[in-house]
């Protein structure tokens, strides 16, 4: 099968758009890539003429499928870190418990019983965790915390804003409240 204009077509085109981008990363004006797009291939030419309008063009249409790309990716990737977030917060919650199942759990079969066993009829065996264990935890769980509020932008500033409308009080104004009051207005020194 052979290739069809339309994807040679689309082929030049996105090499346009890569070229063009690049050599405006590069700090190139589009007048000078216009000049050097006429050069061969083999001197970083595009080895064609393309207009200063279409180079513009080209880098904008590069610089967009770009950044969408790039938001795309963002997602996929704060999805995969918050996963491997939640999967860290949950074992860390097992060395929050006092007692240490599995060490527990190797004291039960040594004396013949199950867990629950051992720790209705012999709690005297039941191995504690250490305090500096559960401590460290808890420090590892609010660094957890923090990376996820750094990931979902919620320990960023918030903006806020106050709309204060002020009426200039006129002598009518104050006769008109203080009627309404049942009182006299009393004159002010201007």
């Amino acid at each position: 099968m052979g290739t069809s204009t339309g994807e040679l077509t689309d082929t030049v085109i996105l090499q346009e758009e890569r070229w063009a981008y690049e050599r405006r990363v590069d700090r190139m004006t589009y007048r000078a890539m216009a000049d050097l797009a006429v050069r061969p291939e083999a001197e970083g030419g595009l080895g064609r003429p393309v207009s200063t309008a279409t180079l513009v063009r080209r880098a904008n249409a590069y610089r967009k499928g770009l950044m969408l790309e790039e938001a795309e990716t963002r997602d996929e990737y704060r999805a995969r870190e918050l996963e491997a977030l939640d999967k860290q917060e949950r074992a860390l919650y097992t060395f929050l418990d006092p007692v240490d199942r599995a060490e527990t759990s190797k004291m039960a079969g040594a004396l013949g019983l199950t867990i629950d066993e051992l720790m209705q009829r012999k709690p005297a065996f039941i191995v504690m965790r250490a305090d500096k264990v559960r401590i460290a935890a808890l420090s590892q769980l609010r660094a957890v915390s923090e990376s996820r509020r750094r990931l979902l932008g919620l320990d960023a500033p918030t903006e806020s804003s106050v709309t204060l409308t002020t009426v200039d009080a006129t002598d009518a104004a104050l006769a008109d409240l203080a009627a309404q009051l049942g009182k006299t207005p009393e004159r002010q020194a201007s």
